[in-house]
């Protein structure tokens, strides 16, 4: 199924399902005082859902690189690091970009830049300044 559910461990109840993207895999939360998101790796399609928790919405997809398969969020909340298993890259998404987009023609794109990191990656750490 390409769902997320939602789950709370301590009673043992299923709250709902979600439909987030193609086959989804690796995820990480992002909190802020003004936005709660969900990063959920999508293996097969190369990309990224943003799922905005409060509303259970997918508030953006982001093409990442192929087959991701880890994702860290920067301490201060200001990006998502995404290792590409396949690609050998680190795609870094500015979470600004979703959460304020721009009506302008020209909006900031999510995709911040990509990083080679070698062949195969399989995780990450990030440490605070």
């Amino acid at each position: 199924m390409d769902a997320v559910v939602v789950i709370y461990p301590y009673q043992s109840y299923v709250q709902e399902t979600r439909l987030v993207g193609r086959s989804p895999g690796a995820m990480e939360v992002s909190s802020s005082p003004t936005w709660d998101y969900l990063f959920v790796a999508n293996t097969e399609s190369g990309s990224v859902s943003v799922m905005d928790i409060i509303t259970g919405k997918v508030s953006a997809v982001v093409a990442v690189g192929a087959r991701p398969q880890h994702i860290a969020v920067t301490p201060d909340g200001q990006y998502a690091v995404v290792l590409n298993g396949s690609s050998g890259d680190m795609a870094v998404i500015r979470i600004a970009a979703i959460v304020n987009p721009s009506r302008r023609k020209y909006a900031p794109s999510p995709l911040f830049t990509m990083i080679p990191v070698g062949a195969k990656p399989v995780c990450a750490a990030i440490r605070r300044a």
